[in-house]
C-alpha cells in the first residue's frame, strides 16, 4: 500500500475479507463461508475509529498481536 492511513487500511480490509469469503473456506462448525476474525498489529491505523467501525460492519472480531512478542507478530507477518 502507498500509505498506512486509516482509510487505506479499511479499504484493504474490505478487499481482503471479500477475497477470503470468495475462496470457499468453511469453518468446521459453520454452514456458511465467511471471515469471523482479523489479526492485526497495534499500529495506529488498526486502532482507528474507522477500522473498528469497518470490523463491526463486516461482523469481524478484531484481535491484536501482543506487543513486543515476536511469536504472535510472526502470525500476522507470515500472511503478509
Amino acid at each position: 500500500m502507498a500509505d498506512e492511513k486509516g482509510s487505506t487500511t479499511v479499504g484493504f480490509l474490505s478487499r481482503v475479507v471479500a477475497w477470503f469469503n470468495g475462496q470457499g473456506y468453511r469453518y468446521a462448525e459453520a454452514k456458511r463461508y465467511e471471515c469471523r476474525r482479523v489479526l492485526s498489529d497495534n499500529g495506529s491505523a488498526s486502532k482507528s475509529h474507522g477500522w473498528r467501525k469497518a470490523c463491526q460492519a463486516m461482523g469481524l472480531t478484531a484481535k491484536k498481536t501482543r506487543p513486543f512478542t515476536p511469536v504472535t507478530n510472526g502470525k500476522a507477518e507470515r500472511l503478509i
